[in-house]
């Protein structure tokens, strides 16, 4: 007697859609919303940086230097490269254009989805599923992206699906094992990792007569994947992405979940609700099966994708786990026999109406991805060009960046005059900011930009006037104070001089000589603390949790000194766990200046489970004559959104 999946399957494969003509409408529906929700306002929806890397590697006339030029130097497959070369050069490289055909794929995949899980359990199953994947913020911002994620998506359901009717009985279905199966080999690597583990699994559920068909039909895949082996072995090499991106740590998996559910407990609890009670009623009869099967598409690219970016090179981002994403969420909803029509509908309308009240208004997606801090740059630049053309502009964006959009949006490069400080070190940009004889200036940045970039604009510019945040970046507008215009400064924690009696947290030696300049007139200027000779003497020194900083607030240190800064000097910040040191970035001296600065980005350090100490001191390591005014500890607001696509926004949803 054959198992009850393998009569589904035999009849699933008999019918294009499974399910009846109500379902059908439900279905689409869903496919409907799914669509909106990606392609709404696609035209206004910027690129990311990966598409414009992207695109910028579209700038050959031939496929040969595009393929040795755009992809081999990529650690991409070849696959949506070569597509997008194409089709941007039959429709142009605007936003619209260039992101169509992904959010298609991307709702594409949702029927196919569909039809894989309605197979090999029920509809009810199926579009309980659907409701989830169609408007989770996970698959939307994927699946508006022109990257390989929504390809990848399409590819590996279609290779689900071609390999459920295969089983079920249908023979031209082989064929589409075969192509499907290179798609994803040509789409991305993980797409290929998990293609290699469906066509496993596929071979231990298959009849010995349906093994060599199977068998074949690797083989035709890898066949026509083939040519491409050459650059694959040669992507191998580049191991990994670690100059940007850490290993997993002990909170990765947890983040990762929290992000998948929007990090709504709403809709976190509503789908365990859902999926608990469909185990309670009807405890996934004939599904068991289905839902290992499914786990292991999920979990295996997990476990791979870790451990090679623990042991070679890190690798594993949300975007790699798409994949595999939708064959957990089926698996969690497995338990559920086939309801009525009327119920299906009640159920998957509460799923999606609460998932996307969490898009929209808890992770504020329509207005965090819908707004560039590149273009930002660009924009509000010439509009502060316009009030202010003495002003002083400064980006810190990759240098590929502001030329991209100076040509995407018709602008002539020579009315935008403008400095990129992202390779600028610190004696550099104070160099170009004492030489500038500017009232105001402008700075636009995105995340990777010096710490200090603000803090030493302020220097020059003490008021911050103007401030707006946004996802991965921002802008900001600086200038001299002036009678009625209100600036926003960094929040003074604490400070030490010479002539002020000590604050709490400061350790200054007591034997540190103190030193005064007198003046024309004779009379005694302030004092200072001279270093001469020594090495240490000056620290500032509390528990993180005892200051009022916030999780992505910026802690920036100043050491003011009387005269040129001598070489070998620095100022020091630090954060401390136990006695291990966790983060470690130093201000140095340079000629020219009288202020050191150095800076720690809290946003960047994992604080959770740790008990962190912050620190700060003057280290003069040449023993030079340095004689110090002051040295300061403030608190910069961070960015709230600065992360705030994949991470936790504020907002009052639940």
């Amino acid at each position: 007697m054959s198992e009850p999946w393998r009569e589904r399957l035999r009849s699933g494969a008999a019918h294009r859609l499974p399910g009846t003509r109500h379902e059908h409408l439900l279905l689409f529906a869903l496919l409907a919303l799914a669509l909106l929700l990606r392609g709404w306002r696609l035209w206004d929806l910027p690129f990311m940086h990966d598409e414009i890397s992207a695109l910028l590697r579209l700038r050959f006339t031939s496929f040969r230097e595009l393929i040795a030029q755009g992809v081999a130097i990529d650690a991409h497959p070849a696959g949506v490269q070569v597509f997008e070369w194409l089709w941007t050069g039959g429709f142009g490289t605007s936003e619209f254009a260039v992101k169509l055909p992904f959010v298609l794929l991307s709702v594409a995949a949702l029927l196919l989805l569909y039809r894989f899980a309605a197979t090999w359990t029920n509809p009810t199953v199926a579009l309980l599923g659907l409701a989830f994947l169609g408007t989770v913020q996970y698959t939307v911002l994927y699946g508006q992206l022109a990257r390989p994620y929504a390809a990848g998506l399409f590819t590996t359901a279609l290779l689900a699906d071609q390999l459920t009717r295969a089983l079920g009985g249908r023979q031209r279905a082989w064929w589409g094992v075969a192509i499907a199966a290179a798609a994803c080999a040509y789409t991305h690597h993980f797409a290929l990792l998990l293609a290699g583990i469906m066509g496993l699994s596929a071979l231990s559920l298959a009849t010995p007569a349906q093994r060599k068909p199977l068998l074949l039909a690797g083989l035709g895949g890898l066949l026509l994947y083939a040519p491409h082996l050459p650059i694959f072995f040669r992507q191998l090499g580049y191991a990994g992405v670690g100059q940007w991106l850490d290993p997993p740590g002990t909170y990765w998996l947890p983040d990762h979940l929290a992000w998948v559910f929007q990090f709504s407990v709403l809709l976190g609890a509503l789908v365990a609700l859902v999926a608990v009670i469909g185990w309670a009623r009807h405890r996934g009869k004939g599904h068991r099966a289905f839902v290992w099967m499914c786990l292991a598409w999920w979990a295996l690219p997990l476990v791979v994708g870790w451990t090679y970016s623990v042991w070679r090179a890190p690798v594993l981002q949300h975007s790699v786990l798409l994949f595999g994403f939708p064959y957990a969420v089926f698996a969690v909803f497995a338990g559920w026999a086939h309801l009525p029509v009327k119920r299906t509908v009640l159920l998957t309308l509460g799923i999606a109406g609460v998932s996307v009240c969490a898009l929209v208004f808890g992770r504020r997606h329509f207005e965090l991805a819908y707004t560039s801090k590149y273009e930002a740059s660009v924009e509000q630049g010439l509009a502060f060009l316009e009030q202010e053309p003495e002003g002083l502009v400064l980006t810190s964006h990759p240098e590929e960046i502001i030329p991209f959009y100076l040509g995407h949006l018709g602008i002539d490069p020579a009315t935008f005059p403008h400095v990129n400080t992202r390779d600028l070190d610190a004696p550099a940009l104070h160099r170009l900011l004492e030489s500038i004889p500017a009232e105001r200036a402008f700075v636009g940045w995105s995340n990777g930009a010096r710490a200090e970039l603000r803090a030493q604009v302020r220097e020059r510019f003490p008021m911050e006037l103007v401030r707006t945040d946004l996802a991965d970046g921002g802008w900001a507008v600086f200038g001299d104070q002036r009678p009625g215009v209100k600036g926003i400064a960094p929040v003074l924690l604490s400070e030490a001089a010479p002539d002020l009696s000590p604050a709490a947290h400061w350790r200054i030696d007591e034997d540190l000589p103190r030193t005064r300049d007198t003046t024309s007139s004779g009379i005694p200027g302030p004092a200072r603390w001279d270093f001469t000779g020594r090495e240490f003497g000056l620290l500032f020194e509390a528990p993180l949790d005892s200051l009022p900083a916030l999780h992505n607030d910026r802690i920036e240190v100043a050491l003011h000194l009387t005269g040129n800064a001598p070489e070998g000097l620095l100022v020091a910040g630090e954060l401390l766990a136990g006695d291990s040191s966790v983060f470690y970035r130093t201000g140095d001296a340079f000629p020219g200046t009288d202020v050191l600065i150095t800076a720690v980005e809290l946003a960047t350090v994992e604080q959770r489970g740790r008990d962190l100490r912050f620190r700060a001191y003057v280290w003069n390591r040449e023993l030079a004559p340095v004689r110090v005014a002051r040295m300061s500890v403030r608190v910069e607001a961070g960015n709230p959104v600065q992360y705030g696509l994949f991470e936790r926004v504020p907002t009052g949803f639940p």
